[in-house]
């Protein structure tokens, strides 16, 4: 074992840790590179909103006008108040009508 000094100690320290950081910056640059040439379908995320007559309807207006984003199941135990939004879903998304259910235990049950 040589006898080092604390100084040089140190300074192979700084540097190793400097080394490691580069390298691993560097990877996260060309990972962050592919997740943007990457684009899939399945990238878009699939929303239920569970009860949709009051700060709900603020969460469908939220994810049916985002591009990321599609409604896909309006839940809310009032009927009228569901097939009213959704058809307004169906306006925001350009046609695509959520499906409407009673019960939330239908939504987590589609493995979609």
């Amino acid at each position: 074992m040589s006898n080092r000094s604390r100084r040089e100690f140190l300074e192979d320290s700084m540097f190793a840790t400097a080394a490691a950081l580069a390298a691993t910056s560097a990877a996260h640059a060309v990972a962050a590179e592919k997740k943007v040439e990457n684009k899939s379908p399945n990238e878009k995320l699939s929303v239920a909103v569970v009860g949709v007559n009051g700060r709900g309807r603020a969460h469908i207006a939220g994810f049916a006008n985002k591009s990321y984003s599609e409604v896909t199941y309006i839940c809310d135990p009032d009927e009228k108040v569901g097939m009213t939004r959704v058809a307004d879903v169906a306006k925001m998304q350009g046609g695509r009508k959520p499906k409407y259910v009673k019960d939330i235990r239908e939504v987590c049950d589609d493995k979609s």
